[in-house]
């Protein structure tokens, strides 16, 4: 349940390691530690729903980590890159009715273009710029500021399709993300079925417009999944290795998903026969 970190890759000092304490996301148990533990925490950073795992969507343990994180004066961070603006305009955050102190997002707030984002509270943030000031007078940036910067930030070119992005996100409103939503969950609630008439241990999930299998309830392998992605190459669907779903945009239509539908299962079914899922009761897998 809590386990002190580890370098992930060589390159990362175990110093920093030292610092970092990691919990099992979505565990009630976590929430006890922190009760006793989190006034002597910096941050907490959590993926809302995680790309990993996005069956486990715990909105009553992000509420009561709002709050155990308020009292104790340790900010709340939101990794947003896989939710923001995709489940709701306003993202995890919305969705969950929790407002983290910090959120980053990345390239769906660009459109798809290199871009990453740091958002949150004026009193933070004015740690970057320094604070609200006047030009022209005798005013000033207050706040003491930490070193933020990069080659490509606040690039034109990322930066007018990051403006374009929002003011398509505002023209359509919240009906741009319910109806994706409902699409997805309809993709999903198809490839359930379809795996359910073939007998296979594999059922899928979704969470806004991002949909994948759901591991922690399928019996399916890394290696089949591996495997998968290889498939679905073939059938002009590109994954990264390991990958176990993706994500429908308003530019997929009905052929697209029907192809993406049938990619998906004919893969799956095309392991089974190969020996590489093994066709079994649903029932016995949960």
């Amino acid at each position: 349940m809590f386990t002190r970190a580890t370098p992930a890759v060589p390159g990362i000092p175990q110093s920093v390691a030292r610092d970092v304490r990691l919990f099992d996301y979505g565990n009630p148990r976590t929430l006890d530690v922190l009760k006793r533990q989190a006034h002597r925490l910096a941050a907490v950073v959590v993926e809302p729903v995680q790309s990993r795992c996005p069956e486990i969507q715990p909105a009553e343990f992000l509420k009561e980590l709002r709050a155990i994180t308020e009292k104790a004066g340790c900010l709340l961070i939101f990794d947003e890159m896989i939710t923001g603006f995709r489940i709701h305009p306003g993202g995890a955050q919305a969705h969950f009715g929790v407002e983290a102190d910090l959120a980053t997002y990345a390239k769906i707030a660009g459109g798809g273009l290199p871009l990453s984002m740091v958002a949150g509270r004026h009193g933070l943030m004015d740690h970057i710029d320094g604070g609200a000031w006047s030009f022209g007078d005798a005013s000033a940036p207050s706040a003491k500021t930490t070193f933020f910067a990069g080659t490509y930030c606040r690039h034109p070119l990322a930066l007018a399709a990051a403006r374009a992005t929002a003011l398509k996100l505002i023209e359509a409103g919240p009906a741009l993300q319910d109806g994706l939503n409902a699409t997805t969950s309809a993709l999903v609630t198809r490839l359930n079925a379809r795996m359910a008439a073939a007998g296979l241990p594999v059922e899928f999930t979704c969470f806004g417009s991002f949909f994948s299998i759901a591991l922690t309830r399928s019996a399916i392998d890394a290696r089949a999944v591996s495997l998968l992605s290889i498939l679905l190459l073939t059938r002009g669907i590109h994954l990264r290795g390991g990958d176990r779903g993706g994500f429908l945009s308003t530019a997929h239509g009905a052929a697209e998903i029907d192809h993406i539908h049938d990619a998906f299962a004919d893969g799956l079914e095309t392991l089974a026969g190969l020996g590489l899922i093994r066709p079994t009761d649903r029932r016995t897998t949960r």
